[in-house]
């Protein structure tokens, strides 16, 4: 199938840089990026921003028109795949890809921390080949991990010791599930091992009111950010070798306070704020 795409893509170009003919291919591919867009929550902006183009170019790339190889190079990497993937999904009448876990899949991956780590590493973009060597996992292990989520359904093997993914690379965890609540206990864990005095964190915190709307559009804003700095992310693993890249543990909460905030300034009774709506 990679092969019978590769001919499909070579024979589309329109040369070197060239615009990618407006055939019978093209309206299937820019319909199943508009559908990994919607899964990662991205707007046109976003994506017009993430590869460098105005609105209105996106706009008449997504419509077919003036379309090269290297734009739908960097639409794929802004929607999480590769471009032979992107075609796979195409030619295969894949649809849309799994955008969330079933309860048990979840609490299998928990159970099993190899299965979890080379997931984990998947949905970032991760060789796997990277992170054996960068953890020093077994061979046998990750063997052994790997046909466990084929099995889940979560991936396909291919030649080559290749691997496609079967779900979205912005897989929604469940809230209160089996992931979520491990991710708690790893991030508390973590965070309890960081000294927060020695000036090598970045950090921007406030305390307001919001609405449960405006809550719900800060959640969404918040995944989109992730995602940007995931893209950070990815263009920092192309750089040489001897480039500095240490490791950061990123968070992005909101959690409602209900203790009166003139406690955490040592006001005691004083300063009580108001009850009405509005302010801070």
């Amino acid at each position: 199938m990679r092969a019978r795409n590769v001919q499909v893509l070579r024979s589309a170009e329109g040369g070197a840089g060239g615009s990618v003919e407006r055939g019978s291919h093209i309206p299937l591919i820019m319909a199943a990026l508009k559908d990994l867009f919607r899964q990662r929550g991205l707007q046109a902006k976003e994506v017009a921003a993430s590869v460098g183009v105005t609105e209105r170019t996106l706009a008449r790339w997504m419509a077919g028109s003036g379309v090269t190889l290297r734009a739908l190079e960097d639409l794929s990497r802004v929607a999480g795949v590769t471009v032979l993937d992107l075609l796979d999904i195409v030619h295969e009448g894949r649809g849309p890809l799994v955008s969330s876990l079933s309860v048990v899949q979840e609490q299998e991956l928990v159970d099993n921390p190899p299965c979890w780590f080379l997931m984990a590493h998947l949905l970032h973009g991760i060789p796997l080949s990277e992170a054996q060597e960068q953890f020093e996992v077994p061979e046998h292990q990750m063997v052994l991990a790997l046909v466990r989520l084929e099995k889940m359904g979560l991936i396909t093997l291919l030649p080559g010791n290749r691997v496609r993914l079967k779900v979205s690379r912005n897989l929604t965890w469940r809230k209160n599930g089996p992931i979520a609540r491990a991710r708690e206990d790893f991030f508390r864990a973590l965070l309890k091992e960081v000294d927060f005095t020695d000036g090598k964190y970045v950090a921007e915190m406030n305390v307001t009111r919001l609405s449960p709307a405006s809550l719900a559009m800060v959640e969404e804003k918040m995944r989109a950010l992730l995602n940007e700095i995931l893209q950070l992310a990815q263009t920092d693993r192309r750089l040489s070798a001897d480039a500095v890249c240490d490791r950061y543990v990123l968070m992005m909460a909101a959690h409602k306070v209900d203790a009166p905030l003139q406690e955490f300034y040592g006001l005691g009774s004083m300063g009580r704020p108001a009850t009405q709506s509005g302010g801070n």
